[in-house]
């Protein structure tokens, strides 16, 4: 994939991705775990600069005090097959050895399973309004709260699919069904954020869902003009547990 000026000779998606490559001393990666920036490079499907990728777009990136993120697609050469969405915390909290953790369903590389926690929960996580009120209907599945959480023409979007607000919160304020993957799970998700960085109106999020096995996914959320989320994009964890 060659890197080619955007208008007026500004950086492209792809120049600002090696621009924050070039700053990461250590990658984690949903398919070749911890490694440097070359065992990224060599390994990860998620790598722009393989043949199988035609462009690299950004979708968007929130910037926070402490940490990146940014969120990604690639559109293959092939026009049949599917993009792949993913997205990149840039942490700088240990300074100059900025690491970076990537997000991305590994389920469409042959891999079923799940990724284990890759950053601890901070105890002192800051986080908006909107975003405890989604947390608890998560942990709870109580449809009241959802209803506060979460607005009910709502977007939720997965790797490759998309639902309502109303089916999403119906799906986890009730026992597992034939239709989702649960496995014969109570209503609610275990989740808990572990990381927030927001913008203001938009939120990411990295949590663990305290499954057996525990696993690692981001969130990012965006609060709509009632104060309630309004469209959200998850990565690496399915959005329906």
């Amino acid at each position: 994939m060659a890197s080619m000026s955007g208008p007026s000779g500004a950086p492209t998606a792809l120049d600002r991705f090696h621009n924050h490559l070039e700053m990461t001393v250590r990658i984690n990666d949903p398919v070749v775990g911890f490694s440097d920036v070359a065992g990224f490079k060599s390994g990860s499907p998620a790598w722009p600069g393989l043949p199988t990728w035609a462009q690299l777009q950004e979708v968007r990136e929130i910037v926070g005090a402490i940490r990146t993120v940014s969120e990604y697609i690639l559109i293959p050469h092939d026009d049949e097959a599917p993009p792949l969405r993913f997205a990149v915390v840039w942490d700088d909290s240990q300074g100059a050895r900025r690491h970076a953790r990537v997000y991305y369903d590994s389920r469409a590389f042959g891999y079923s399973v799940p990724r284990p926690p890759v950053v601890a929960p901070d105890r002192y996580i800051a986080r908006p309004h909107f975003m405890g009120r989604f947390e608890e209907a998560m942990v709870t599945g109580d449809p009241d709260v959802f209803a506060a959480a979460l607005a009910a023409d709502a977007i939720v979007h997965e790797s490759t699919a998309a639902l309502d607000g109303a089916k999403f919160a119906s799906i986890i304020g009730n026992p597992s069904t034939p239709d989702d993957n649960r496995d014969g799970r109570s209503a609610g998700v275990p989740l808990q954020f572990c990381t927030v960085t927001t913008d203001g109106a938009v939120a990411a999020a990295e949590h663990v869902v305290w499954r057996r096995p525990p696993h690692a996914g981001l969130g990012v959320y965006t609060q709509g003009p009632d104060g309630r989320i309004n469209e959200f994009r998850v990565y690496e964890t399915p959005a329906v547990h």
